[in-house]
């Protein structure tokens, strides 16, 4: 029996609250650990999530607690970033969805998604500050 598949915790139960902001390290934490699963059932054991404190957009950066985002080619499953937004819905992110940052941001412990303009809104709401000409 695959087990990951049988995951099915609603968000509010999942996730735990974000670690504290770092500003001085550059750091702004949105979600703290969880578990999310990807289109073959798997499930992926996330550390939190995160945005650079400054710059000119607020990219997230999904940090897992292995490795092998790279393999499964996690910042193009649709299951895996869905469950990345069911969590951001649990801490009030009422935007519109978004996808991966460019290929060369990614890497094999962590998946960066690339925000639209409703998540940059949300980022500055929790201190990020926006970069502008």
């Amino acid at each position: 029996m695959n087990t990951a598949a049988a995951i099915e915790i609603s968000p509010a139960a999942t996730t735990a609250a974000p670690a504290a902001t770092d500003k001085s390290q550059g750091i702004i934490s949105i979600l703290g650990p969880f578990v999310a699963s990807d289109r073959k059932g798997r499930a992926w054991e996330v550390d939190g999530a995160y945005i650079e404190s400054r710059g000119w957009i607020p990219d997230l950066y999904v940090q897992l607690k292995g490795e092998g985002a790279l393999d499964a080619e996690l910042c193009e499953d649709e299951t895996f970033i869905g469950c990345v937004f069911n969590q951001l819905r649990a801490v009030d992110y009422t935007g519109e969805t978004f996808g991966r940052a460019e290929l060369g941001m990614q890497s094999d412990g962590h998946v960066v998604l690339e925000p639209c303009n409703d998540f940059t809104g949300f980022a500055i709401e929790r201190g990020f500050t926006l970069l502008v000409d």
